[in-house]
């Protein structure tokens, strides 16, 4: 048995095992089930186990205690993922041990050290530009883009994924995971701002009316399965912005930053298959 707020050990759905923790106990179907989210990973991949279904997917204790116990049982794809894992944790323990001891004996800094930002600085390609500009313009004339998208971003990514011939819901390498890991995150961006700071006034009843309708019998409304290409093109302008970076932020962002640009890139190669001018907009 678990408790809510253990931290135990969970078999991901490519048989890795991730350090995890029980964040709820939900029932679902008329049967209790732990809720499991995976550490450094979005919500959306937190998993059900059901009450009973525990063995082989949960185990107590550490993920670097479950490594050594189990090594030799593990696959290469694994042990490359978890032992970079245990590596970088090992690192932030010793790393916040030396900030502690350092700010035990060093002042306070001034609120100005503490406020500076790093910002995020992506190169948004020329065609992906071209989309940007036009829409800039075509809203000036009183269009607004035809929503529901026929091809909306979630479906774009999936299409991404498939052109580097990986598997969403299936195993993947390291680096595999580190691709379709970061694109979900530009994602959740896009969706975390998309009314503040995607829409423009024009188009904020459109969404209410759309959101009104879709959410007839949802959980949730991402905007990211309704909207396509305009929007997330506007996004790449927009999100760095948005995000309030601090300086410790910068080496995180710049592992993630040649991924973005592979995306970017591919979608600027690819543009006609998701954006029309002409078909894109509506006449308001």
């Amino acid at each position: 048995m678990f408790r809510v707020g253990e931290k135990l050990v969970a078999i991901g759905s490519d048989d890795c095992p991730y350090a995890s923790k029980v964040v709820a106990i939900e029932e679902i179907d008329g049967v209790k089930n732990y809720i499991i989210h995976f550490d450094g990973w979005n919500d959306r991949h937190d998993e059900a186990v059901a009450f009973g279904e525990e063995e082989g997917k949960l185990f107590k204790g550490s993920l670097e205690d479950f490594v050594a116990e189990n090594r030799s049982s593990l696959s290469a794809d694994c042990l490359k993922i978890v032992d970079k894992k245990i590596e970088a944790a090992r690192k932030k323990k010793e790393n916040e041990e030396k900030k502690k001891n350092r700010e035990s004996i060093l002042p306070i800094p001034s609120s100005s050290s503490i406020e500076e930002r790093w910002h995020w600085k992506l190169d948004i390609p020329s065609g992906l530009k071209k989309i940007i500009s036009e829409d800039q313009r075509l809203i000036k004339e009183g269009r607004l883009s035809k929503i529901p998208s026929q091809i909306s971003v979630e479906e774009i990514f999936n299409q991404y994924l498939e052109s580097l011939k990986i598997d969403r819901k299936g195993p993947k390498t390291g680096d595999e995971q580190l691709t379709q890991h970061h694109i979900e995150m530009v994602i959740d961006y896009f969706n975390l701002y998309f009314r503040s700071k995607i829409l423009n006034k024009a188009e904020k009843c459109q969404f209410k009316e759309l959101r009104k309708e879709q959410r007839r019998g949802q959980s949730k409304f991402l905007p990211s399965e309704h909207y396509g290409l305009i929007h997330l093109a506007r996004s790449f302008a927009v999100i760095p912005d948005a995000l309030e970076l601090k300086l410790e932020d910068e080496k995180h962002f710049k592992n993630i930053t040649p991924v973005v640009h592979n995306f970017m890139e591919w979608l600027d190669n690819n543009k006609e298959m998701f954006y029309n001018k002409v078909r894109s907009y509506l006449k308001c």
